[in-house]
């Protein structure tokens, strides 16, 4: 059975603690409102431009059932958000497309998220630890992504129902059908979310054993493993795979011995951000030498975060706890995205650590509410947590117009993380765009110089290179794009144009093979490769 020393709430509570318990709960939601709200004057940078500004195919509710069925990036066939393109689309048709209704609404998501996790740390603290843990959580400049861009609504999205399904699992009632099916459909709109919903059976799982014997707890993920099954299925009609999206260039050809270390470091870092509130980036994209070497300390406290997400479901197993319940919050979130189990679309990102930032409130309550009250030391640590809290909320509110636009992003990314090659992709691109030749050579190299196999920067810098006449150089650079990114039929008809010119039918037919394999579609290429094993040139 669930452990007597846990506080729980279902049960009746004397009115005073009653009356702090819905205190807590509405002064974090209204803060996290507050804070969001100046968000309000963004407009559509980045990836929002592609997702929602230039969906054409969600501009009308006519065009209801693309929402549904459409990848979350159409372009690239790749993720299937269906709960979230809804509510993106919805809003397209009830706002016009104007950017400041959906940056109300997603400060309502925030605040309704944190509201959430105030409310699910009542069962394991008192109302003023638990009110601490989610101002910490309100605040935390980790949420400006999510928070200041539309696309971040997934992870809001994803978030909310995963407390709904934790809160709905951990409830002192009985598991009744009404309840499983709750639970469920909790479950259901969060993979519909995100992909990250797929966590909805561990934590429903460890949320109830908080008040649950063993195989009651199993029962309850049970119904929430029923409600993503429908998502997995309608995701493999959609994409034609249960996969994500195209492995980030720092996982290409890194073989297991190199990948492991680097994915530990990557998550230590991670739990870093969500300790300690520090100016947000956009990506963290390391150099190479930091992916081949990773410092073995921080590789050391990954490997210990694994081995403690180990220890807690063992704990949450035998006997309940509210450290247990944090840290496997924590796991289960930031396990699809870890790229332990397998390779995503990124290595590191503000917007992803929304959802794990649960556990670090969790964990942060159930420290609070552990010290002892004697000599004021519980006060005095309530205290500096809400100091910490609100300077998170000093940099939240700077940082949160930063998003307003691709050309301020893009400054202050580059700005504040200089070795992050991204930076200088998305700058080099913005520069290409308005015609800063030297601006853009510039930028490319320096992100070359810190990732040499990222194929986009090889791709256009070798387009400034052909342009200058340097096709050796353009040649090899082109190569080495291809090789990180056989799909890409940009890069691989550049090539195929030179050496078409140089008249190398060898490396033509050595480009075309596997093109022609990898992109059926393009009858050109079919075309050409028929001609030239018609003139015997190539096999």
């Amino acid at each position: 059975m669930a452990s007597d020393a846990l506080h729980t709430v279902d049960e009746p509570a004397p009115p005073d603690r009653a009356r702090r318990e819905r205190f807590a709960v509405a002064v974090t939601a209204i803060v996290a409102v507050v804070i969001a709200l100046n968000a309000l004057g963004n407009g559509f940078p980045n990836d929002d431009q592609w997702i929602v500004a230039e969906a054409k195919d969600l501009q009308h509710p006519s065009q209801w059932w693309h929402a549904l069925t459409r990848p979350w990036w159409p372009y690239a066939n790749a993720l299937w958000r269906p709960v979230t393109t809804l509510q993106l689309a919805i809003e397209t048709w009830l706002g016009g497309g104007a950017a400041t209704p959906y940056h109300a609404i997603n400060a309502l998501w925030h605040g309704a998220a944190s509201a959430l996790v105030v409310a699910l740390a009542l069962r394991i603290a008192p109302p003023v630890a638990a009110a601490a843990a989610g101002l910490f959580f309100a605040l935390h400049p980790i949420h400006v992504e999510p928070i200041a861009t539309l696309v971040g609504r997934a992870d809001l999205s994803v978030t909310v129902f995963l407390l709904l399904a934790a809160h709905i699992a951990s409830r002192r009632a009985p598991l009744t059908r009404e309840l499983g099916w709750q639970i469920a459909a909790c479950a259901f709109a969060a993979l519909g979310s995100k992909e990250s919903g797929v966590a909805a059976p561990l934590i429903v799982w460890a949320a109830s054993r908080l008040v649950r014997p063993t195989r009651e707890s199993f029962v309850a993920a049970a119904w929430a493993a029923a409600g993503i099954v429908p998502l997995l299925i309608g995701r493999w009609f959609v994409l034609g795979t249960l996969g994500g999206d195209e492995p980030h260039p720092a996982w290409v050809g890194l073989a297991p011995g190199v990948a492991i270390p680097f994915a530990l470091r990557s998550l230590a870092v991670g739990a870093g951000w969500l300790t300690w509130p520090r100016p947000p980036v956009f990506e963290h994209a390391p150099p190479e030498r930091l992916i081949l070497a990773p410092e073995a300390w921080l590789v050391a406290v990954g490997t210990a975060l694994v081995a403690a997400a180990a220890w807690a479901a063992w704990r949450q197993w035998r006997r309940p706890a509210p450290m247990a319940l944090a840290l496997l919050w924590w796991w289960a979130t930031i396990l699809p995205v870890s790229n332990l189990v397998f390779r995503s679309g990124i290595v590191l990102a503000d917007r992803v650590l929304y959802a794990p930032s649960v556990g670090a409130a969790l964990a942060l309550a159930a420290l609070l509410s552990g010290l002892p009250a004697a000599r004021g030391l519980q006060r005095a640590a309530i205290g500096a947590t809400v100091a910490v809290a609100a300077y998170g909320g000093v940099l939240t509110w700077r940082d949160l117009p930063v998003w307003k636009d691709s050309e301020t992003l893009i400054a202050a990314f580059v700005t504040r993380a200089p070795e992050s090659w991204s930076g200088y992709l998305f700058r080099g691109l913005a520069r290409t765009s308005t015609g800063d030749r030297a601006g853009a050579i510039a930028d490319y190299d320096r992100g070359i110089a810190l990732f040499p196999r990222e194929g986009r920067l090889l791709r256009e810098r070798a387009k400034f290179a052909l342009q200058d006449g340097d096709s050796t150089r353009a040649i090899d650079w082109l190569e080495r794009s291809v090789a990180v990114y056989p799909k890409a039929i940009r890069t691989r008809q550049i090539l195929l144009d030179i050496y078409r010119r140089r008249g190398d039918a060898a490396a033509r037919c050595r480009l075309l093979v596997p093109g022609v394999a990898l992109a059926a579609d393009q009858r050109r290429w079919q075309q050409e490769l028929a001609e030239l094993r018609t003139a015997g040139q190539c096999r």
